[in-house]
């Protein structure tokens, strides 16, 4: 597995996010979607991953399961 460490391009803004750049320690975790919390760190260790959640109507996560890819 590669992370990116160039970037080309402008990140454009969606009706869900608007791009912004981060340190590894700043990510605001406690604004992003809450599954992002459990899968987003395996992914920035360098890790594969295949993952599930399912969320209730109210977006809580009800279960969940991450597994190596």
């Amino acid at each position: 597995m590669e992370l990116c460490n160039k970037w080309e391009g402008k990140p454009s803004e969606t009706q869900e996010m608007k791009p912004k750049w981060f340190n590894r320690d700043k990510i605001p975790y406690k604004k992003m979607w809450e599954d992002d919390s459990y899968w987003l760190p395996e992914v920035l260790k360098g890790r594969k991953i295949k993952g599930s959640f399912i969320y209730t109507n109210d977006e809580q996560i009800i279960t969940y399961s991450i597994a190596d890819f």
